[in-house]
């Protein structure tokens, strides 16, 4: 089928807005790398300006990489993201090795392990707990797929319903101290106690700036979330490269 009779077909069933492609690549982006990674970062550089400069190098690469495959889903697009590009434009072997690398390593793997995460939070660590943990995970990933294989309004509903819930809770989580302590006070000098004074040299900066940028672009590799659904996205040429 071309990609103009199929974009014909989609736009007559219907398909994800912009807002919910969106939510799609916050979803994608907020996870438990924007929490975790900068602890690792500021051990290695001792310094929350050198972080802040490492998180701002991945944006731009982040921003970047949105603007190139905004550009590749403006001449095809169809769902498949790296395996239907560069099967399209380079050759299928390839994406045919890109798609087996997404499926194991790029979706697999983060969504047992956030199911795991789940399952330890509900039911806590201990002996025997990690067969009750595991259920918990099997049966969330479960309910999970169940709602998305119903229709697109039911899944994209329940998508959008989850990412506010989890928007809400980190504007509480960042204006919760603000609140709760005076202005600055709650912040004073803490870091410097914790890390100290480091004053590496410009190569052993330079690798620990390296380092903590592959942690920071593993956070940012959600950017391109939207891309994976644009055969089933209304208006999928403009909405795709918006909602990155």
């Amino acid at each position: 089928m071309s990609v103009s009779s199929e974009t014909a077909r989609r736009t007559s069933l219907g398909g994800y807005g912009l807002p919910t492609l969106v939510l799609l690549v916050v979803a994608n982006m907020i996870g438990s790398g924007l929490y975790t990674t900068s602890g690792f970062s500021l051990g290695a550089l001792g310094s929350a300006r050198w972080v802040l400069i490492v998180w701002g190098v991945g944006g731009a690469i982040a921003l970047m990489g949105a603007v190139a495959y905004g550009a590749l889903a403006r001449r095809l697009p169809l769902s498949g993201g790296e395996y239907l590009f560069l099967s399209r434009l380079v050759h299928p072997m390839v994406g045919f090795t890109a798609g087996w690398i997404s499926l194991v390593a790029g979706f697999t793997g983060p969504l047992a392990a956030a199911s795991l995460v789940v399952g330890t939070y509900a039911i806590g660590v201990g002996e025997g707990a990690d067969g009750t943990v595991r259920t918990v995970a099997t049966v969330v990933l479960m309910v999970c797929g169940a709602i998305q294989l119903t229709t697109l309004g039911i899944g994209a509903w329940t998508h959008n319903l989850a990412v506010m819930a989890k928007l809400a809770l980190l504007v509480s989580l960042l204006v919760t101290p603000l609140w709760l302590e005076p202005a600055g006070g709650w912040q004073s000098g803490y870091l410097s106690d914790v890390v100290g004074e480091i004053q590496p040299g410009p190569v052993p900066l330079v690798l620990a700036m390296l380092g903590a940028l592959v942690w920071v672009l593993l956070s940012y590799s959600g950017f391109n979330a939207a891309v994976y659904l644009a055969g089933q996205a209304e208006h999928p040429r403009r909405n795709v490269p918006l909602a990155m």
